[in-house]
């Protein structure tokens, strides 16, 4: 591919990009997807295929009104991943592996995209890269004399019997590694920002309350009243965290404020002991090719609206939290939310 054009350019080949590849042709146009790596699946491809989802199993659908395989009401990363997998080998999309985006400029005609490979004139750019691009790491300093890595970069089998290991952070990854800890034995403590509070349990499954839960979460957020209705944090999937702390094997203390040489020093000036610190902080969206176009904020969002690029005329975003509904940046929402980037689209 050196110089191209294609009705519709997606960039990512996960999820989000392939529910919009199967919208577009439902809606007559043949769009072309862009991966950089050499498989379809994105973060779902790197994730432990052991990690568990957030949604009722029976949610997390295909277009195809597929579902990760399995039994139990919530499903695991390499089922999803499979799931994905078989999806893209049913259909026949313009998929084109190595393919990176390096930059883009916008023109009175369209998008022109640069990659990699060549560049891609268009009129309608959707951008499914998702939200797990580049691990965040905060600043705590330097200093400290023992390992630190992102959650990312995490491998459990590294871990000694006894080790003390200190996790920033209390979302879905941190409760995942901190599992994993508890199983090779080691000493976990855990520094959050704000007070834990125990999940009100796992998924329903089908029936009147998670019906009319999940109708409304498919609600437009601008049906709702200003400062009602989405948030985007993302909530821990189960109790495992909250029920390791009231056994006593795993410790809380406050937020992490800056590494020392044996630690790092949290909220209220004291120094927690650590071997290792292992920081499930999240992820930045991986979107600097285009920021020269378009406005980014701290959290690496692009201004939007609906999903809709404020900045670029034909331009699209899929997989960010609260971009439409509740359900938006989750796999329970791709399908809706493809539909509704490619309607606008057109």
């Amino acid at each position: 591919m050196q110089n191209d054009s294609a009705e519709l350019v997606i960039v990512g080949a996960g999820a989000a990009g392939l529910c919009v590849a199967w919208a577009a042709e439902q809606r007559g146009l043949t769009p072309v997807l862009l991966e950089k790596s050499q498989q379809v699946g994105g973060a779902w491809a790197r994730f432990p295929e052991s990690m568990r989802c957030l949604s009722p199993r029976h949610r997390d659908r295909m277009p195809d009104n597929t579902v990760p395989a399995g039994h139990g009401a919530r499903t695991h990363a390499g089922a999803v991943n499979e799931m994905l997998q078989a999806f893209a080998d049913s259909q026949n999309f313009d998929l084109r592996y190595g393919v990176e985006a390096v930059g883009m400029d916008p023109n009175i005609l369209g998008i022109h995209l640069r990659t990699n490979r060549g560049t891609i004139e268009t009129k309608r750019l959707v951008v499914a890269t998702g939200e797990y691009g580049n691990p965040y790491r905060p600043e705590l300093g330097s200093g400290f004399l023992g390992i630190v890595e992102h959650a990312s970069e995490f491998n459990a089998d590294t871990v000694a019997a006894d080790e003390r290991v200190l996790v920033v952070g209390g979302g879905n990854s941190a409760v995942e590694a901190i599992v994993a800890l508890l199983s090779r034995s080691a000493q976990v403590t855990v520094a959050l920002r704000t007070p834990m509070q125990r999940p009100e349990g796992g998924p329903r499954g089908p029936g009147f309350v998670e019906t009319i839960s999940w109708l409304l979460s498919g609600t437009p957020l601008r049906l709702f009243p200003s400062g009602v209705g989405c948030s985007h944090s993302t909530p821990v999937v189960d109790a495992d965290l909250a029920d390791a702390v009231r056994a006593g094997r795993v410790t809380v203390v406050g937020e992490a404020l800056a590494f020392q040489e044996q630690g790092v020093r949290v909220k209220g000036e004291q120094v927690v002991a650590a071997d290792r610190v292992i920081l499930a902080t999240g992820y930045r969206r991986d979107l600097e090719w285009m920021a020269d176009s378009v406005t980014i904020d701290e959290r690496g969002v692009p201004a939007h609206s609906s999903g809709f690029s404020k900045d670029v005329q034909g331009l699209a975003f899929m997989g960010i939290p609260c971009m439409r509904t509740r359900r938006s940046g989750f796999l329970r929402g791709m399908v809706g939310d493809a539909r509704a980037i490619v309607a606008g689209l057109l």
